[in-house]
């Protein structure tokens, strides 16, 4: 296999600087990017003859979407002790008010328990 090449200039060197967009040293950029842009750093490196090169990078937001949800709630039965065991340890909750169990989504996959979920709560 061969070596993996060097990473680029840009992800080396120190930030001197990290400025938000509409600071003075971003105007330009925020002009080019809009909304996208997050954020500007400026990064010094050392080539290597040795001398030093100033970078500027900028952070954009190149996609947005609704979050998916981490937990969720579900349905089981008070007889069910082994399933509300397993979920508890898997760390879930029991919300007296709702009457529901509260659960990780990775832990209701695991356990396979999506038929339980309760929508709209």
């Amino acid at each position: 296999m061969p070596p993996s090449p060097p990473p680029p200039p840009a992800t080396t060197g120190a930030v001197i600087k990290k400025l938000s967009p509409g600071t003075a040293g971003t105007r330009r950029l925020l002009e080019r990017y809009g909304a996208a842009l997050v954020c500007v750093r400026y990064r010094e490196i050392r080539t290597p003859d040795g001398t030093r090169r100033r970078l500027t990078t900028v952070e954009l937001v190149v996609d947005e979407r609704p979050a998916k949800p981490r937990e969720a709630w579900l349905r089981i039965a008070y007889d069910e002790t082994e399933l509300r065991r397993a979920i508890r340890q898997a760390g879930g909750a029991w919300d007296s008010a709702r009457h529901l169990w509260r659960a990780p989504v990775r832990a209701i996959k695991q356990l396979r328990l999506e038929d339980r979920v309760v929508e709209n709560t």
